[in-house]
């Protein structure tokens, strides 16, 4: 869990969080992470502006 004084609804802040979401998900033994900018496990892909969902 992330606490901070700020409101973690900022783009700075969601970027921080799928960044540290990715490092986790790095983590030997680590398979699957949950965070706010994935709340189902796999990336929002409508939230990154240079990733294109497959069609």
């Amino acid at each position: 869990m992330l606490k901070s004084d700020q409101s973690l609804n900022q783009q700075e802040s969601l970027q921080a969080i799928d960044e540290l979401t990715e490092k986790i998900l790095a983590v030997n033994g680590v398979s699957k992470v949950q965070s706010v900018t994935r709340p189902a496990r796999e990336k929002i892909l409508e939230l990154y502006l240079d990733i294109k969902p497959i069609n």
